[in-house]
């Protein structure tokens, strides 16, 4: 990739407009970034990949949502809705250990699969861990470094270990602005 990378920014070199020469850098990076999550998993029209993202085959991404870098791990589905920023280095766990099979010890060879849900319009700080079987619902923000675990309520302001609502956006000019349709990245 680091090849290719260079390859077009030699051709890059040769446009003359600055702005048409940053667009096209932007661009191939942003599909670099987004290579994996493209061939994997379902990525729909307008997301921006700005970090490297690794994701598995069961993870949906919505329209128009920023990825500055995410990690999947685990083979459980993640659905991710539209206009969603996501910070960079941002690990969500699908998966979990069976500690109770009985088999072995500390954990048994048996794990459980966990959908993860991340619905429209949230807003998720850099270094956040999100646990298997976790929902962050429409509007809610989650502080950096946070663990989200349970369910985080719509519209709410989240952080800590585990992440706990602790503020809430303002409802009334979330509603306006969707109603006007005013969406980053759109």
């Amino acid at each position: 990739m680091k090849i290719l990378f260079f390859i077009v920014k030699v051709v890059a070199g040769f446009i003359p407009n600055k702005a048409l020469r940053h667009r096209l850098r932007g661009a191939f990076r942003s599909f670099a970034n987004g290579w994996q999550a493209r061939h994997y998993g379902k990525i729909m029209k307008g997301v921006d990949f700005v970090g490297p993202t690794n994701v598995n085959n069961k993870t949906t991404i919505g329209t128009c949502s920023t990825i500055c870098g995410l990690t999947v791990t685990g083979d459980g589905p993640v659905e991710i809705g539209r206009n969603c920023e996501i910070a960079p280095d941002v690990l969500i766990l699908t998966q979990n250990h069976d500690y109770d099979d009985g088999c072995m010890i500390p954990y048994g060879t048996e794990s459980h699969e966990k959908k993860v849900v991340i619905e429209d319009f949230v807003w998720i700080g850099q270094r956040v861990t999100i646990l298997p079987g976790a929902r962050i619902c429409e509007g809610a923000i989650i502080q950096a470094g946070a663990v989200v675990h349970g369910t985080i309520p719509p519209m709410a302001i989240a952080g800590g270990n585990p992440a706990k609502a602790f503020a809430s956006r303002d409802v009334a000019r979330f509603n306006e602005l969707k109603a006007q349709r005013r969406y980053r990245g759109e």
